[in-house]
C-alpha cells in the first residue's frame, strides 16, 4: 500500500512538473534595457531607468512613458521608490541625486554634500539606493555610504572609502 500511494505521489508531481518548467517570460513593448537598468515601483508604478532616461508604466509594462522634467540626460545608475517618493542616483557632474513625488512627471535635485572636519565634500556618482526604517542610504562611485534619516535634505558619512 505505502508503494501504491509513493507511485501515485511521483507520478503526479511527474505529471504537473513539465507545466512548472515550461513558464514563459512575455516580452512587452517598452524601453531598451541594457546590463545596467535598473527597475523600482511607487505604488502601482513601475520606473525603468536606462542608461539616458527614466520610463514609467501605469499598466505593468504594456506601455512606458518618459519621466525626465528635470533629470540629467544621462547616467542614471539607481532607482528607488519609498513610499510615495522615487529617487533616482546619477552622475556626479550632473547632481548626484534626486526625487520625485509625484510619480516621475517632475524632479527635484538634493544636495548629496557631507561635511568633514566643517568642509563639504564631494560623494561621486550615486551607485545605489537602499531604505531600512527611516533612512535612505546611499552608495557612491568614491567607495563612500551616507545616510538620510530625512529623506535626503541631509547627509550623514558611515562608511568612507569602501574600495578594495
Amino acid at each position: 500500500m505505502k508503494r501504491v500511494v509513493v507511485s501515485i505521489v511521483l507520478l503526479a508531481f511527474a505529471l504537473l512538473l513539465p507545466s512548472r518548467m515550461l513558464a514563459q517570460w512575455v516580452s512587452v513593448d517598452g524601453p531598451y534595457v541594457d546590463a545596467g537598468g535598473v527597475f523600482a515601483q511607487v505604488g502601482s508604478n513601475l520606473f525603468v531607468a536606462t542608461e539616458n532616461y527614466v520610463f514609467r508604466s501605469t499598466n505593468n509594462g504594456d506601455s512606458w512613458t518618459p519621466v525626465n522634467n528635470g533629470l540629467p540626460e544621462d547616467g542614471i545608475y539607481s532607482l528607488l521608490g519609498v513610499g510615495t517618493k522615487l529617487y533616482a542616483g546619477a552622475d556626479a557632474s550632473s547632481g548626484s541625486l534626486y526625487v520625485s513625488s509625484d510619480s516621475g512627471a517632475s524632479w527635484k535635485m538634493l544636495d548629496m554634500m557631507y561635511f568633514k572636519s566643517g568642509i563639504k565634500q564631494p560623494v561621486g556618482d550615486v551607485m545605489s539606493l537602499a531604505s531600512l526604517g527611516e533612512n535612505l542610504f546611499v552608495g557612491t562611485s568614491y567607495g563612500l555610504v551616507l545616510r538620510s534619516d530625512n529623506e535626503g535634505d541631509s547627509w550623514t558619512l558611515v562608511k568612507g572609502n569602501m574600495s578594495y
